[in-house]
């Protein structure tokens, strides 16, 4: 028989948040005495970014050589020692070693991890600004002199401006259609922007993450208010400080419009927490799944671990798309290229206490301008004030060009 270690820990699912303390033991099987310096247990989290680029140089006429460039960083979160066994000598047979080890409030949520999955906190109900909506106006003219038509006009309206991962966001969109050509429908994309820093370098990686075609026809000369769903996959919350790995979310409303003018695309920024807002629930819905909030307060770094009533909630396998890293430092024993993290799911969350009505924005938009754009930004808006009631007014923020890549 072979010696073997096992991994055990007191929570069927291993996932834990900053601010919390997780436990279980390890089993350490022996075949044979074993002379020993010390046995311990290391806890590390810590996050790596590689940059790798080939580059070329003509030595002398036709002559060229090719370097590759590598650079490379690494944040260490957290790095924990146990002893849990002193020098000597270990007898065969079956060892347990129990540990217990707090994981600080700053501790970013895990991408790709081993064994555990850590969340940062991101309790939506203690930012304020997260329940307020998102309301973006935006005009497209097509075409120019002198076969110019009329313009369209689209205001979409979210009804917050913080969700959590397994919600269902609940979009409407007002069409003015004052050009000649045809309105053909709609789709939502959430856009994943992965933000990868080595000191002053930087490297953005989008991930789509598309919805189904909402299929609405509105003529040349016509208006019409049309609603749409979106239900938010398994990801990762939305960074809250800049580290070398951050990550945020757009939301991508892509009109079709008949003729070659195919695709208008209209982004708008969404934060993606791990606690839903207790305000966006369904009255409908069943009691489950659903954090106690009473008594919490905001933290400066993070906010506190969750405290459910009677069990956790629904934890999904991250939804990915494109590559996984590959550890460079990592060997046979120790690889992790395989691994996706979980994250908490929110399908049935019921309604706390009623939303405040918000009363509709007005769809006129000065022709002055070729484009004019309202949105709401819950990263850079100022935080509102706790007194404020939730929906009380939209947030406006100044047209801004987002950081991804025009894919499409």
């Amino acid at each position: 028989m072979t010696s073997s270690c096992e991994f055990k820990f007191d929570r069927p699912n291993p996932v834990f948040y900053s601010g919390e303390i997780f436990t279980g033991r390890i089993i350490l099987r022996t075949s044979s005495i074993k002379s020993v310096n010390r046995i311990y247990i290391m806890f590390l989290g810590l996050a790596k970014v590689m940059f790798e680029e080939q580059r070329s140089d003509t030595i002398s006429g036709n002559e060229v050589r090719y370097d590759r460039a590598i650079s490379h960083s690494t944040e260490t979160y957290v790095k924990s020692h146990t002893d849990v066994y002193e020098k000597g000598r270990l007898p065969d047979g079956t060892h347990t070693f129990p540990f217990s080890i707090t994981l600080p409030l700053e501790c970013p949520t895990s991408c790709v991890g081993k064994y555990v999955t850590v969340l940062q906190t991101y309790n939506l109900n203690l930012h304020p600004e997260m329940s307020m909506p998102i309301e973006h106006m935006a005009i497209r003219r097509l075409c120019c002199w002198p076969f110019r038509s009329g313009p369209i006009k689209l205001h979409l309206a979210i009804p917050y401006s913080g969700y959590a991962a397994g919600q269902t966001i609940n979009y409407k969109v007002h069409i003015d259609n004052m050009s000649n050509r045809h309105v053909r429908g709609f789709s939502m994309t959430l856009i994943q922007i992965y933000e990868f820093r080595i000191r002053h370098e930087r490297r953005i990686v989008s991930s789509y993450f598309r919805g189904e075609f909402e299929s609405e026809i509105v003529s040349p000369t016509h208006k019409r208010i049309a609603r749409g769903h979106y239900l938010i996959p398994s990801l990762p919350p939305s960074s809250r400080e800049k580290l070398i790995i951050n990550v945020s979310y757009m939301i991508r409303l892509t009109v079709l419009i008949s003729g070659w003018h195919m695709k208008w695309n209209i982004d708008v920024p969404i934060t993606i927490g791990t606690i839903p807002l207790t305000v966006s629930g369904d009255p409908k819905a069943p009691k489950e799944f659903i954090p106690d909030i009473s008594n919490v307060q905001r933290q400066t770094v993070g906010d506190p671990p969750p405290a459910y009533n009677d069990s956790q909630p629904l934890f999904e396998q991250s939804a990915y798309v494109g590559k996984l890293f590959v550890d460079p430092d990592a060997n046979e024993y120790n690889r992790t290229d395989d691994f996706l993290p979980w994250y908490p799911t929110y399908r049935n969350i019921p309604l706390l206490k009623p939303p405040t009505e918000v009363s509709p924005t007005e769809m006129a938009v000065s022709e002055a301008a070729p484009t004019e754009t309202l949105g709401a930004s819950p990263e850079a808006s100022p935080e509102a004030s706790p007194e404020e009631s939730p929906g009380a007014s939209p947030k406006v923020t100044p047209a801004m060009e987002p950081k991804i890549p025009p894919k499409e």
